[in-house]
């Protein structure tokens, strides 16, 4: 009996002792209805328990519990770190500096606030904590009083190219801490304000002239403004021919937007005889035809060759040209686009009634001849004006010609373009000729042969009927929990369509529907021009795009995170802060985060540089690819005939995708495994 009842006091001890393990000794308050200082379980003494319920202590405005329990956390695990397990498939954020950090705020120690705050930004940087490191930061200056002065901005860009992408690169130094920089109206990510900040972005340049604007602002509102002025010049100089006489004498001009560097006839150099672009030559020891080259100082070139055996006698000015291209003349098939008048001829090298090419930016070359000297020519584009180099360079005025002779670059939308060239000479005679350039997308920069994701409904954990479905379509995807406020329905579905339509507009990755809600994607009965993602059978997606929003009364923080389907390892996080949550301010954190995304995965290009018998090298000429990221390797094809017309220009076909591989250690691609033949030259992208 006695051993009985020793084993029954045993037992409740033990009962006691471990019940009180999971008992919350720390107060627990009430305000307006709601408690604080609790968790959603049993507290169970360990550093999550810890942090949830200093959590809801902060949440209370019950600061000095809030800070303990956050001391405690930090004891047991002491980092910031995102995507945190907590215990079987749940994992957490957990940011124990960061809330010390804002908890200070709050309180006005803006010191202490500043110094939590670099620690969280040093372990794991959140666009929240770098939020309060700014208003802390300007609390403390203000106080201080200091002098609100414009930061100081240094820029390195070309100021001309015939690149149709350019790097602009700065530096912004500023004492009271640069806060914003953006270039051409999008503002560059800046995770917290420093004091000095370098920066760069990459902008596609149209033909001419380019304006581009830089603003940087500091914290107190100090503001410098550049404006910078890059000159895309991928156009030929335009060879105007005023008079021709065969071994006597050979007259004209040359333009370009850029400097001329150099001017050939039959091989022979030929510049030092130019003249503010005139030239006017002795032909005595030229006889035959000539061969004039013409290149600009960024290497456009263009060529005009003149056949004087096919010069009718006494006739000088309407001499027929040695070309082999297509000839739009009253003659040709294509004719009937042409207002005809016999004394104008039009030809456009490598181009009928129809022309297919595969990239933005094509090389217009042709020629137009005259009986009486060409006054004016006109391009357009769907009606809309382009402008060819027959303006002198600095303001010199362009003589008429008899022969012109261009290499214009014009960019053309995708699908069927109208161009349209119209002639008039001095005498007022006028002909014109259409045509159709088609242009389509090379199989490598299709939709399909980018990274596909799957875009899944914000907080999904935070709806039973969501996460159910979830659960039965991927069951170990992992579960971020927490006992934060989470966005409304209304919300989330603002964020959910803007992420997709942000997404799908950048063109970076394959957007393949949540499955769950049409209206997380999108897809609504009010605007059925907003792109659908529904699919009767939609792809397996190569990574889940899972987000989670946190919400308390000092604003709204969503994070996303890019998950690789197959592993469910994390591949990118990004996150955004806004002490606002109105629709407006879903909107712009799910643009911002859109953003970020595609800042931190970039289309990578490269080429195989070498080969050995197990790896392949790459170069890649726009940064790195990240290792484990899936990289295409393709061959550019020449251009070839496509339809009734020719491809414009050789080297402009489309792609031939070889392979799709893994990028392993060293931006290295393991052949081991493929049979697939890849040589030296060919053409590597990030999928």
């Amino acid at each position: 009996m006695k051993r009985f009842m020793l084993n029954i006091i045993f037992i409740l001890l033990s009962l006691y002792s471990l019940c009180s393990c999971a008992v919350n000794h720390a107060p627990v308050y009430a305000k307006n209805g709601k408690k604080y200082g609790v968790v959603s379980g049993n507290f169970t003494d360990r550093w999550y328990d810890y942090y949830e319920r200093a959590l809801s202590y902060k949440n209370g405005g019950y600061f000095n519990e809030a800070l303990s329990d956050l001391n405690r956390a930090i004891e047991i695990r002491r980092n910031d770190q995102r995507w945190v397990n907590t215990y079987g498939m749940h994992f957490i954020d957990y940011f124990p500096h960061r809330e010390k950090g804002i908890i200070y705020y709050l309180l006005g120690d803006y010191r202490l606030s500043e110094e939590e705050l670099l620690i969280s930004m040093h372990r794991e940087p959140s666009a929240k904590a770098g939020h309060f490191i700014n208003q802390s930061r300007i609390k403390r200056m203000v106080k201080e009083k200091r002098p609100v002065t414009p930061p100081a901005l240094q820029l390195h860009y070309p100021q001309s190219t015939r690149d149709e992408f350019v790097k602009v690169s700065g530096l912004v130094k500023d004492g009271c801490y640069v806060s914003s920089i953006s270039v051409s109206g999008e503002k560059m990510q800046i995770a917290a304000s420093e004091t000095t900040l370098p920066f760069y972005k990459q902008l596609f340049l149209s033909e001419g002239d380019n304006h581009i604007e830089i603003i940087a602002r500091n914290l107190l509102g100090g503001e410098i403004q550049k404006r910078i002025h890059i000159m895309s010049d991928r156009s030929g100089p335009t060879i105007i021919i005023k008079e021709h006489i065969p071994e006597v004498t050979l007259s004209g001009y040359l333009t370009d937007r850029s400097a001329l560097r150099s001017f050939q006839i039959n091989g022979a150099e030929r510049i030092h005889t130019l003249k503010n672009g005139f030239f006017n030559l002795q032909l005595i020891s030229q006889p035959g035809p000539l061969l004039l080259t013409a290149s600009d100082a960024l290497g456009n070139t263009t060529q005009l060759a003149l056949n004087p055996d096919q010069l009718r006698p006494k006739e000088r000015a309407d001499f027929p040209l040695f070309m082999a291209g297509t000839c739009l003349v009253d003659a040709s098939p294509f004719a009937g686009s042409m207002k005809r008048h016999p004394e104008i001829h039009i030809r456009i090298d490598g181009m009928g009634h129809e022309s297919v090419v595969y990239k933005k930016s094509v090389s217009l070359k042709g020629e137009i001849r005259s009986t009486s000297p060409v006054g004016s020519i006109k391009l357009y584009l769907e009606g809309e004006p382009l402008s060819i180099a027959l303006d002198g360079n600095e303001g010199h005025v362009v003589p008429s010609g008899a022969v012109i002779s261009f290499n214009q670059s014009i960019a053309v939308n995708e699908g069927r373009n109208t161009l349209k060239i119209s002639v008039e000479t001095v005498s007022g005679n006028q002909g014109s000729v259409e045509m159709t350039i088609i242009r389509k997308i090379p199989e490598i920069w299709k939709p399909e042969s980018r990274f596909a994701v799957r875009l899944t409904p914000l907080d999904h954990h935070a709806r039973k009927y969501e996460r159910s479905l979830l659960h039965r379509l991927f069951g170990q995807a992992p579960v971020l929990t927490g006992s934060a406020g989470v966005l409304e329905d209304e919300k989330r579905s603002v964020f959910q369509e803007a992420m997709a339509l942000d997404l799908l507009k950048r063109k970076r990755f394959q957007l393949l529907s949540s499955g769950i809600n049409d209206l997380e994607t999108g897809a609504t009965q009010k605007d059925p021009a907003r792109p659908a993602l529904k699919e009767e059978h939609p792809p397996l997606p190569d990574g889940l795009l899972m987000g989670n929003s946190c919400v308390d009364p000092w604003g709204v923080e969503v994070t996303v995170r890019l998950v690789a389907l197959a592993s469910f390892e994390e591949i990118i996080a990004a996150d955004h802060f806004s002490p606002r949550g109105e629709q407006e301010d879903v909107r712009r954190i799910a643009r911002d985060l859109s953003q970020s995304l595609h800042h931190s995965l970039p289309v990578i290009e490269g080429k195989v540089t070498a080969i050995s018998s197990e790896k392949v090298l790459i170069s890649c000429t726009n940064g790195k690819i990240r290792e484990g990221w899936p990289v295409y390797v393709y061959k550019e094809l020449d251009s070839t005939p496509d339809g009734p017309g020719p491809s414009l220009s050789k080297g402009g076909g489309d792609t031939a995708i070889l392979g799709l591989f893994t990028m392993g250690p060293d931006q290295s691609v393991d052949l081991k495994k493929s049979n697939i033949h890849v040589e030296k030259g060919d053409r590597v992208i990030a999928r």
